[in-house]
């Protein structure tokens, strides 16, 4: 994939803490904005191969790259149909690192634009921008869920967005 538009937070607890939560695909409705349930569908429920599909988009996610305890890679795809449009390929990263008594998070939208010359004349006018805001927002979102537990409803990411400007 050869783009990324990625954005870093930095979180109030330790990165072992940051990895307990992170490694459990059940808590993305929690942060991922328009996520309303996840259905694990592979055995294993970590590591490379772990997969799961997101509700209510039904778009599957599967482990690709795993870096126990700092990260991994999931692509996006659409079961054997490959990545949803407007995309050739998609990913997304979650990356942590220490940082003193804090974590380092990053995410990390990871594609490569289809629909040829069209598609990277609509990433470079707009598209670019709004997968930056869209991944902004899953930061900003898991940072307050992983420090309050508490999950983000749409009035809550409003706040989240006034406050991180």
């Amino acid at each position: 994939m050869e783009n990324e538009a990625a954005y870093t937070v930095h979180l109030d607890m330790p990165r072992e803490q940051v990895w307990e939560k992170l490694r459990d695909f059940t808590l993305a409705p929690n942060y991922v904005p328009g996520i309303t349930g996840v259905e694990i569908t592979t055995e294993n429920k970590e590591g490379v191969g772990a997969s799961r599909t997101v509700l209510p988009k039904k778009m599957d996610e599967t482990v690709i790259e795993w870096n126990d305890g700092y990260g991994f890679v999931l692509r996006l795809h659409n079961g054997e149909k490959g990545a949803p449009a407007p995309f050739k390929e998609a990913g997304f990263r979650y990356k942590i690192e220490d940082d003193g008594e804090r974590t380092k998070f990053t995410a990390g939208l990871l594609y490569t634009m289809g629909m040829g010359w069209f598609g990277r004349l609509i990433e470079r006018m707009f598209l670019g921008k709004i997968f930056v805001i869209v991944v902004r927002d899953i930061a900003i979102s898991l940072k307050h869920f992983y420090e309050t537990n508490e999950p983000v409803t749409p009035a809550i990411l409003k706040r989240l967005k006034k406050s991180n400007h």
